[in-house]
C-alpha cells in the first residue's frame, strides 16, 4: 500500500541553493561570505591535533630507531654518538659516576680507564715550579 508523502517529507527533500547563489544584500550577504566548510573551527582543531600526533609518533619513531643504532655502533667500538651526547644536561655526571663506581667495584677497564683520566688530567694541568 502506497501512501502520499506528508508535507514534512516533502519540504525537506525540496532544493534550496547554497547561500552564495542568492546575491543576497545585509546581513544575508554577510552569512554568505561565511562558508561552514572552509571555516570549521572544530573541524579544524581536529585536523590540527591530528597532524600534531602524527608528527609526535614519527619523532619518537625515529628517535627509537636512532637510539638502536647509537647502541649497534657502540658495541662495535664506535663511540663517536656517545661522546657528542656527554655534553648535554648532566649526562657527562652520570656517565662518570658509573665509571667510577664500576672501576669502586673492580671492573678491571674501569679501573684502567678512571686511571687513564686522571693521569691526563694531571698531564695537562700542572707545571713543575
Amino acid at each position: 500500500m502506497q501512501t502520499a508523502p506528508s508535507p514534512a517529507t516533502a519540504t525537506a527533500a525540496t532544493y534550496h541553493p547554497p547561500f552564495a547563489t542568492l546575491a543576497p544584500t545585509g546581513m544575508a550577504r554577510d552569512r554568505a561570505l561565511f562558508c561552514r566548510s572552509a571555516n570549521d573551527p572544530v573541524r579544524d582543531a581536529a585536523h590540527h591535533h591530528a597532524a600534531r600526533a602524527a608528527a609526535s609518533d614519527a619523532q619518537y619513531a625515529a628517535e627509537d630507531a636512532a637510539h638502536h643504532d647509537t647502541l649497534a655502533l657502540a658495541r662495535g667500538g664506535d663511540y663517536a654518538r656517545l661522546l657528542s651526547a656527554m655534553d648535554y644536561r648532566d649526562n657527562d655526571t652520570r656517565a662518570m659516576h658509573a665509571l667510577v663506581t664500576c672501576a669502586q667495584q673492580g671492573h678491571a677497564l674501569a679501573r684502567e680507564a678512571v686511571e687513564l683520566l686522571a693521569r691526563t688530567w694531571a698531564e695537562t694541568h700542572t707545571e713543575a715550579v
